[in-house]
């Protein structure tokens, strides 16, 4: 264990009244709900109108899953009307002048764009929206500030992720992690009493393998196969898939633990909420998972994309690869962070269930169960299934086989 820099609160933070950004999204939804299900602080929630309804829906749904029912919490709800990012002048500050009667006292910032691709969305939502918003905390005197940005802000480097702020490295995997980790400086900087929360991939509850996110992360993998690769059978499959961890979070340990971090982690720490590093599946687990719903002949697994003779496989195969490259080699490397504050929290009593092979296969039966695709698929083809999958190491142009 690497000790995080500071010790936890000797009391907890309990806020009042909590202005929570993105809580029409998928990780804004899970905090909202969260902290309406932990206590009697009141929330205060931005949000663009033609999204109103999908708020209401998100919020029932996570309230559910809480064991707190909608009318239970709504005297304690406030959706606010929200210009939206890139607003400034009169607009902007009359929805300061809201916020300043709302007695809000903190501020969860979730909100952010996730494109890889498109750098102006990426640079106004995530740095801009988050400077107007430490301007907004400024003129409120927010006793804390909460941002939520990502494990990988850190970029590819070589050693592990420590829990603190991070320089710039070498290289980024995307746009979106440069932006993210430029936003954290801007919180540090801000003057207000802030931390930083870093979960990575965020995957379904430990126990049921419920997801209620978009199809991201290992669900955009997921759906790709379901997608590109269902059409017939396939009896070899091409894929990257090197034996590196790849650190996921369950949905229900991401909320805990941020319950857990607001109440207890003092001002100005940094917190990397991820799985144990040891625990973490590899990518070559998950496809291990993944082939014994597809049952093809044969898999050959490359050590990494260039290494794939792109024009030699089937166009559909080709598809997915493309589709999916920026996350394969995103998962090709070898991710390491350090865990101090959540196994301080965890000391404290952190109920959190780091992901493994067995949990995240329990996430993708709910998805295989879900599915017409794969209902229709497996039917088709079951009887051309083989008793093993023969795998196929591609290395070098060195290949080897074994049998799974």
């Amino acid at each position: 264990m690497v000790a995080p820099r500071g010790r936890l609160r000797e009391r907890p933070y309990r806020p009042e009244r909590v202005l929570v950004t993105g809580a029409s999204g998928y990780v804004g939804a899970l905090i909202a709900a969260r902290l309406l299900a932990d206590g009697e602080c009141a929330l205060v929630l931005p949000v663009r109108a033609p999204s109103r309804e999908t708020l209401i829906q998100r919020l029932k749904l996570e309230l559910d899953a809480q064991g707190l029912a909608w009318e239970q919490a709504v005297p304690r709800v406030h959706i606010l009307d929200w210009p939206g990012a890139g607003e400034s002048g009169d607009g902007l500050a009359h929805w300061a002048d809201q916020l300043e009667d709302s007695g809000v006292d903190t501020i969860v910032h979730c909100a952010g764009c996730l494109d890889y691709f498109d750098s102006a969305s990426l640079e106004l939502v995530n740095v801009q929206l988050t400077g107007d918003l430490i301007a907004l905390g400024r003129r409120i005197s927010a006793r804390r500030f909460v941002y939520v940005s990502t494990a990988y802000s850190g970029g590819y480097r070589q050693d592990e992720i420590p829990e603190t702020l991070l320089p710039e490295p070498e290289c980024d995997p995307t746009e979106y992690t440069r932006t993210k980790r430029r936003a954290e400086w801007l919180v540090a900087e801000s003057g207000l009493p802030w931390v930083v929360l870093r979960p990575s991939i965020l995957i379904g509850e430990s126990a049921s393998g419920r997801y209620s996110g978009k199809r991201y992360g290992l669900y955009q993998q997921w759906m790709g196969l379901e997608r590109l690769m269902t059409d017939r059978y396939h009896p070899v499959i091409h894929t990257v898939a090197p034996e590196r961890p790849l650190n996921l979070v369950h949905q229900d340990s991401f909320q805990a633990a941020f319950s857990a971090a607001l109440a207890w982690l003092p001002d100005a720490a940094v917190c990397n909420l991820v799985s144990e590093n040891d625990s973490a599946p590899s990518m070559r687990d998950l496809w291990n998972l993944w082939i014994e719903v597809v049952r093809p002949e044969e898999i050959r697994y490359y050590p990494s994309f260039p290494s794939v003779n792109l024009r030699a496989i089937d166009i559909r195969q080709r598809a997915y690869l493309t589709f999916a490259q920026v996350n394969l080699e995103i998962g090709a490397h070898r991710w390491r962070f350090a865990r101090g504050w959540i196994e301080a929290l965890a000391a404290r009593g952190l109920a959190f269930e780091s992901a493994t092979a067995a949990s995240v296969l329990r996430c993708q039966e709910r998805f295989v169960a879900s599915s017409q695709v794969l209902a229709r698929y497996r039917e088709r083809f079951a009887e051309r299934f083989p008793a093993h999958t023969r795998i196929t190491e591609v290395e070098d142009h060195a290949r080897t086989a074994t049998a799974l």
